[in-house]
């Protein structure tokens, strides 16, 4: 090779091993660069975005996403500082204990003092630390702890029957949940206010009782009695929405406290299908319900006699304290007369999923832990509902709901026949009763002789609160029922037909309606109307019973049903198909309006 060839040719060369190094630098420039993007995406991913992107079989065995995150270090702080601050806990717990113990004694108990209170030796331990909740003006965590301790906490007690007995609390294990929040936040070292906790739920709780120098079983129910008692005082004074406020800069915090924020009203309409418990005959259902878990806050209803299809049509009344976390829990039982109430079922509604001053009408299944619904999937029925929560305004005033209002008369000639109405009314009332022209009228028409159809009114107790005072004249009024139709009823006669009859009667007013009877089908058509003076329409309901008629020999029954007036009072009218209980199958139409009256 030439001179000059080999000059061109390390020239070029040269130049193809200087591209070649220029193109890996810039490809491993590139592939740091897509790296360091990769780096910094995967640090703003959190465990949540971690469970979507990955499919949970593909973790390896040593990765976890706990729920709270580990403080061991506030458990080793606990540990140091416990000889002094149990001493702190410990004479504050003495002062506002007592009483609250006391607020609870049982009947059994004519006195009951705390006469010592040490928490021990052992510091309780955080599980961890999870932040729930932050907003403008607060922060909310929730702590996992959990302390089995050896406190000396002795009761000072003396029965009714004179016995002084000194009952020690021993072995006690505490499992909770705090709520902790801290709040408001303000722009100041610490830079929150303060500190408000709470348990999210109910403890576990396990203790002994023992009786110093003595014998428990000396006093007849008196360690259940006890035992129940303290649960109950922890709950009641710990558990959310009750809560403690700790002020950490001076300033007023009452805005903090609990308060009454407005009032749910719950109407336990009926049950269907609920699970038979009873080895002969059938349950005797009924249900107990609250939206605080302390026995002075827990209603229960009346015990409906051998039905799996109750009609309880009873009311009540629950305040409302944190609209946002509580709940309404509904617990059905079977009454034993001897015996502890076997459980039914239960279920549970969270006061934020309902409307505000508007009436939900609810069916909810029921399950044998409300707290974990997927157990057991085994059916236990359904229960009817209707919720109406009214809120409290900045006042402290309770907000009532829009209730229907009938039209204003138009002209002069109906205002004078409304008014000449509404005083005929007020004559027929006075003196001689409201039902007195009722009865009259259904013995002219002959619609209260029918004595083998037994009646369905209460005629008793009706439970619950009646609401205040300003709702009184929205619960007056006169209920027109018009009977539609029926379809798909049970076949009763040999000619696989039926011959159906309704009657319609008030639970608690007591009038009755007879409608006529449509020979031969399953597929009746009455359109048939009907008028009830209602005193209460709030708490009242319409029962309808179907029957066969026969000309000799007693009515079969075809199936019943109860609705409620509450919708109707509140919408003015409605429409619609209700299914029979007590029947295998079967549908009724009604169409019902309300008009209220003075």
């Amino acid at each position: 090779m030439g001179f000059y060839p080999s000059i061109i040719f390390g020239f070029v060369t040269g130049i193809v091993v200087l591209a070649g190094i220029k193109y890996i630098q810039k490809r491993r420039q590139a592939q740091r660069v897509r790296k360091m993007v990769d780096l910094a995406m995967l640090s703003c991913v959190n465990k949540e975005d971690l469970r979507k992107l990955i499919p949970k079989e593909l973790y390896p065995s040593w990765v976890q996403f706990p729920e709270f995150e580990r403080v061991e270090w506030i458990n080793y702080f606990l540990r140091e500082v416990w000889p002094k601050l149990k001493e702190a806990i410990s004479g504050a717990v003495m002062v506002q204990v007592e009483p609250i113990l006391d607020s609870y004694r049982p009947a059994m108990i004519s006195s009951l003092k705390l006469t010592k209170f040490n928490l021990g030796h052992f510091a309780p331990q955080l599980g961890g630390i999870d932040v729930v909740e932050t907003k403008a003006d607060e922060v909310v965590l929730h702590v996992d702890f959990n302390w089995v301790g050896d406190p000396s906490i002795i009761l000072s007690i003396k029965t009714l029957v004179g016995v002084a007995l000194q009952v020690q609390v021993k072995n006690l294990q505490i499992w909770g949940v705090f709520r902790v929040a801290l709040t408001p936040l303000i722009t100041s070292i610490p830079c929150f206010g303060s500190v408000v906790f709470a348990l999210t739920t109910k403890p576990e709780i396990n203790f002994t009782l023992k009786v110093a120098g003595g014998d428990m079983t000396a006093v007849p129910g008196l360690g259940d009695a006890l035992d129940d008692l303290i649960r109950t005082a922890i709950t009641d004074s710990l558990v959310w929405p009750v809560r403690h406020v700790i002020p950490i800069v001076p300033g007023n915090y009452d805005y903090l406290q609990m308060r009454t924020v407005g009032v749910l009203e719950v109407k336990l309409v009926e049950g269907r299908d609920l699970r038979n418990l009873a080895l002969l005959g059938t349950i005797d259902p009924y249900a107990t319900l609250f939206v605080r878990p302390i026995p002075s806050r827990t209603r229960r209803s009346r015990t409906i006699p051998n039905s799996v299809n109750p009609l309880w049509n009873h009311s009540f009344e629950f305040k409302v304290e944190d609209h946002e976390t509580q709940r309404l829990v509904i617990k059905v039982w079977d009454d034993q007369e001897l015996t502890a109430s076997q459980p039914v079922g239960e279920a549970a509604i969270s006061l934020v999923d309902l409307p505000v001053l508007k009436l939900a009408d609810r069916w909810v299944p029921l399950v044998k832990d409300a707290d974990d619904p997927k157990a057991d999937t085994r059916p236990r029925g359904s229960i009817h509902l209707e919720l109406l929560y009214r809120p409290v305004d900045e006042n402290g005033v309770l907000l009532a709901p829009a209730y229907f209002t009938p039209p204003a008369p138009k002209t002069l000639q109906e205002a004078a026949a409304a008014a000449n109405a509404a005083e005929a009314r007020k004559t027929r009332q006075s003196g001689v009763g409201f039902l007195s022209p009722i009865k009259a009228q259904q013995q002219e028409d002959g619609e209260g002789g029918e004595g083998d159809v037994p009646s369905m009114a209460l005629g008793g107790e009706q439970g619950g609160l009646a609401g205040d005072e300003s709702d009184q004249k929205y619960m007056r009024g006169v209920l027109q029922v018009v009977l539609v139709s029926g379809r798909e009823l049970v076949a009763c006669d040999m000619n696989g037909l039926s011959d159906p009859f309704a009657v319609l009667e008030l639970q608690l007013g007591g009038q009755r309606r007879k409608s006529r009877v449509v020979k031969k089908t399953l597929e009746p058509e009455w359109n048939e109307s009907f008028e009830f003076l209602v005193e209460d329409g709030k708490h009242d309901m319409l029962v309808l019973a179907l029957y066969d008629h026969d000309l000799l020999g007693k009515k079969d029954n075809m199936g019943r049903l109860g609705v409620s007036l509450t919708r109707v009072m509140m919408e003015g009218h409605i429409e619609s198909e209700f299914q029979l209980l007590d029947a295998p199958h079967g549908w009724i139409k009604l169409k019902l309006t309300w008009k209220p009256v003075p």
